[in-house]
Formats: C-alpha cells, sequence, structure tokens
C-alpha cells in the first residue's frame, strides 16, 4: 500500500477516506450494541477510529500535521468567523435550562465532542487535505483543489445523519454550513500549519450546538422542525453566516498568501 500511495497518493488517499467512511458505520454499529449509553458508544468509536487512522499514517502514509504549537494566536483569529455559527446555535437558549444539566452531563457531553471533532479534523484536515496537497503539489492551483475537495467531502459525511433518523431539511442545513466550515478549517489549518487550530474551531461550534439541544425548550425549537416558515428562517440564517464564512476563507487562502501555505506545509513539495 505504501508503493501505491508513491503513485498514486491521490487515488489511495481518496480511497481510504471511503474505506474510513464504510468502517465508521460498521464501527459505529457495532459498539451501539455493545454499549447501551450511546455516548460510551461514540466516544469508544471514535477512539478506535482515530488509532486506526493515526497508525496507518505512521506506517504508510507518513504525512506531516504540524506543530501544535504554531501560530496559535493567529490562528484563533482568523477563527472568528466561526463564531456566527456559535451565535445561531445559542440563540433562544435558555440559561435555566443549561442550569438544570449535572456536571456529568457536560462532562460527557465534553468529551465525546473532542473525540468526535478530532476524528473529523484528523481524518480531513490532517488526512485527506493533506494527503491531496502532496498528489496535487505540482498542479497549477492545486491547493484550492486540495482544500475544495476536502470541504465538499467533509460537508458529504454529515449526510451519514440521515441513516441514524436525522430530519432531511436539518440534514440539508447542516450540509450547507459544513461546506462553509470545511473551507473555514482547511483554511486556518493551512495558514498556520496546526492541526489544533481547526480541532478547536470545529469543537467550540459543535459544543455550541450541544448547548442548544440541552438548553432550549423543545416546543420552542425552531430548528428542527419542518414548518416551511422555520425552514425558510433557518436557512436564510445559514446561507448568510455561511457566506461570510467561506469569503473570509477565501481571504486567507487569496494568491498573496498562497506562498506562505507553501512554505509552511512540509506535505508541499
Amino acid at each position: 500500500m505504501k508503493k501505491l500511495f508513491e503513485k498514486s497518493p491521490a487515488g489511495v488517499i481518496l480511497s481510504f477516506f471511503a474505506v474510513i467512511m464504510v468502517l465508521t458505520i460498521v464501527v459505529d454499529s457495532v459498539f451501539s450494541i455493545i454499549f447501551t449509553d450511546d455516548n460510551v458508544a461514540q466516544l469508544v468509536a471514535r477512539f478506535v477510529l482515530i488509532v486506526i487512522m493515526l497508525l496507518v499514517n505512521v506506517t504508510v502514509f507518513k504525512l506531516k500535521f504540524g506543530n501544535m504549537m504554531n501560530r496559535i494566536g493567529l490562528g484563533l483569529l482568523l477563527l472568528l468567523p466561526g463564531l456566527s455559527y456559535v451565535v445561531l446555535n445559542l440563540i433562544g437558549v435558555e440559561f435555566d435550562n443549561l442550569m438544570k444539566a449535572s456536571m456529568q452531563a457536560y462532562l460527557i457531553a465534553v468529551v465525546s465532542t473532542i473525540a468526535a471533532v478530532s476524528y473529523e479534523e484528523i481524518l480531513l484536515r490532517g488526512l485527506l487535505l493533506n494527503g491531496l496537497l502532496k498528489a496535487w503539489s505540482q498542479k497549477q492551483n492545486g491547493i484550492l483543489l486540495a482544500v475544495i475537495w476536502s470541504s465538499v467531502l467533509f460537508s458529504l459525511v454529515h449526510a451519514i445523519n440521515l441513516l441514524s433518523g436525522a430530519p432531511l431539511d436539518a440534514t440539508l442545513l447542516q450540509l450547507i454550513y459544513t461546506t462553509a466550515m470545511g473551507f473555514l478549517f482547511a483554511a486556518v489549518y493551512l495558514r498556520t500549519n496546526n492541526l489544533l487550530i481547526p480541532i478547536i474551531g470545529h469543537f467550540v461550534i459543535n459544543f455550541s450546538g450541544v448547548l442548544q439541544d440541552m438548553g432550549i425548550d423543545p416546543e420552542k425549537v425552531t430548528g428542527h422542525v419542518s414548518a416551511g416558515d422555520d425552514v425558510r428562517k433557518a436557512l436564510i440564517a445559514i446561507a448568510v453566516a455561511s457566506g461570510i464564512v467561506f469569503v473570509f476563507a477565501m481571504i486567507y487562502l487569496r494568491k498573496k498568501k498562497l506562498a506562505e501555505v507553501n512554505d509552511l506545509n512540509l506535505n508541499i513539495k
């Protein structure tokens, strides 16, 4: 597999991505049977998948994820447009409801969210984006092509939620904003060469979604219902936020900065 990756890195990394997607469904199903608590099942499943991905990278791909101490201040600054999603998630949250949740519930939520976003960032930015950068380093616009592919696939990963019973309208909205998030996280990662930064941004956005679930009265939730007005309002809000995030991501990857990205990322030859 190592020799095959050297000959056709793009094909191998995309095939590996597909394998991990199938494996994720299988592993999730197995651990949901073993563990009665869904949070524990998902936590263990994500840990197993992360170990598998890291082992394959160490033995086969040998992709460099960067330095976790690199450009932290810049990275956090570049993440600021993503706070638009946090604001949307926290609209309507009743803090009295948040106070009712136990410390154990918050601890489980934090650990589960860390595991979930780490899994996604290692797969999408650590392996897929870096693998495509290595494959297309000699192509004109190779960096932008790698960003587009990794961002679109990052969005499509969330279509799996339909298999677990997620409403179609909510999933479609998720596909819109996760595409923009994919561009933002890819841009921030490339500008910092620090995988920890998109993990932090991803965690903050996802955890604000957890707080939304914990803090909103079910009767007042508008984001997950199928009423036409509510869906249209959610679509407009998410489209505006996603547009803002996408524009900033493209500014981060403007032509003037691509030379800097080339120098930072050790996977680009």
